[in-house]
């Protein structure tokens, strides 16, 4: 269950977990310190964050006081926090390379259209007409695929950047129920 309060701002999502194994994939068995992050819980996590305003994130783990091991929580949340700051810095390269590829591409595309105008303007031979219809569709498919890059795709990919950022820079903590 996931309880939520919200300020001008702040942001306050607090989970409750039966132990601290929900809070990590069922498949992988390892310690603490090296373990998978649970799909199920960012899930949920993007669900409560990531539509949100608010400058300050605080996860609230609620964890009953009879499974709660305070000597495991640093290595919990030490384990958390590099794996939002992993993906987010992963996901603003990601983020910056869609962006790039977009641009070169629309631009390769917007130079093969204007060559091919150049073609139509002084052509005077059947292989510079044939040049000119191959570069049309290219420099077309160029630009549109381009920009389809760099407006949508780079948005869809900012959406999941601006989850992670904020996970990266919220406070994490634990409390017995």
């Amino acid at each position: 269950m996931v309880i939520q309060k919200e300020e001008a701002s702040d942001l306050e999502v607090s989970f409750w977990l039966d132990n601290y194994n929900d809070l990590f994939s069922d498949f992988d068995h390892r310690s603490y310190v090296h373990r998978a992050i649970s799909d199920d819980f960012l899930i949920e996590a993007r669900k409560f964050t990531g539509n949100k305003n608010g400058d300050r994130l605080e996860l609230q783990f609620l964890i009953p006081k009879a499974k709660r091991n305070k000597n495991q929580e640093p290595i919990i949340k030490k384990r958390l926090q590099e794996h939002f700051k992993r993906h987010y810095h992963l996901l603003l390269h990601e983020h910056y390379q869609m962006r790039k590829r977009g641009l070169t591409m629309a631009g390769s595309g917007l130079i093969l259209l204007a060559g091919a105008t150049v073609i139509a303007i002084f052509h005077q031979s059947v292989i510079l007409e044939v040049v000119m219809v191959l570069l049309q569709p290219a420099g077309w498919f160029l630009t549109w695929m381009g920009l389809e890059s760099f407006f949508f795709r780079s948005h869809e990919k900012g959406v999941e950047l601006g989850f992670y950022e904020k996970m990266n820079k919220g406070k994490i903590t634990f409390h017995g129920y």
